[in-house]
C-alpha cells in the first residue's frame, strides 16, 4: 500500500454480504414516487435508485471472488486480500474496481452469463447503463420506467451471483 493510503474500511466479505441486499433496498424505496414541490428530488432518487442498484451488483461479484480466491489453504476475508492475492491490485486499482464488465470477467461466469438469455438481458441493461459516475450526476438520466427496468435488471443479475456464490439469504 502506499505511504499514507489507508486500507478500504468496509471491504469484507461479511460487509459487502450485508451491503449488497441493502442498497438493493435502497434502490426500491428511491424508485417511489416523491413529491419535492418542483425541485430536483425525483430526479436524484432515480439517478441514485440506479447507481445503488448496480453497486449491489459490483458488492456480490466482490464477495464472489473472494469467496473463490484460497491463499495459504484460508479464504481471505478482505477485498484487498483477494485482489493482493490474484494479483490484481494493479488491475482494480481505483475507480477501475468499480468496472462490472472487469470485476465479471475475472469471475470467470460470462459463459454461464451469456447461455442464460434472461440473465444475458439483465446484464445487458446493467452494462449499457450503470456506471459509478451515477452516484455524482445531478442531472436526469432515466425516466421512472428506465430506472425501474435498470434496478430490475440489477436484482436480477445480483440474485443469479449470489445462488453461483452460495451465500444464504
Amino acid at each position: 500500500m502506499a505511504r499514507g493510503a489507508t486500507a478500504l474500511r468496509y471491504d469484507g466479505v461479511s460487509d459487502l454480504r450485508k451491503a449488497a441486499p441493502q442498497r438493493l433496498q435502497d434502490a426500491r424505496k428511491l424508485l417511489e414516487p416523491v413529491s419535492d414541490h418542483g425541485g430536483d428530488a425525483a430526479t436524484r432518487h432515480l439517478n441514485a435508485a440506479c447507481y445503488l442498484a448496480g453497486y449491489a451488483v459490483e458488492c456480490m461479484l466482490k464477495v464472489y471472488l473472494i469467496a473463490f480466491t484460497v491463499t495459504r489453504g484460508h479464504t481471505p476475508v478482505r477485498w484487498n486480500e483477494a485482489k493482493k492475492a490474484r494479483g490484481w491490485e494493479a488491475k482494480l486499482a481505483g475507480a477501475k474496481g468499480h468496472n462490472l464488465a472487469l470485476l465479471r470477467s475475472l469471475t470467470g461466469l460470462e459463459g454461464a452469463m451469456d447461455r442464460d438469455v434472461r440473465i444475458k438481458t439483465a446484464w445487458g441493461v446493467l452494462l449499457k447503463d450503470w456506471d459509478v459516475a451515477l452516484r455524482y450526476c445531478g442531472r436526469p438520466q432515466f425516466d421512472r420506467r428506465r430506472a425501474t427496468e435498470i434496478v430490475d435488471a440489477c436484482s436480477i443479475v445480483y440474485e443469479w451471483v449470489k445462488q453461483r456464490a452460495n451465500i444464504p439469504s
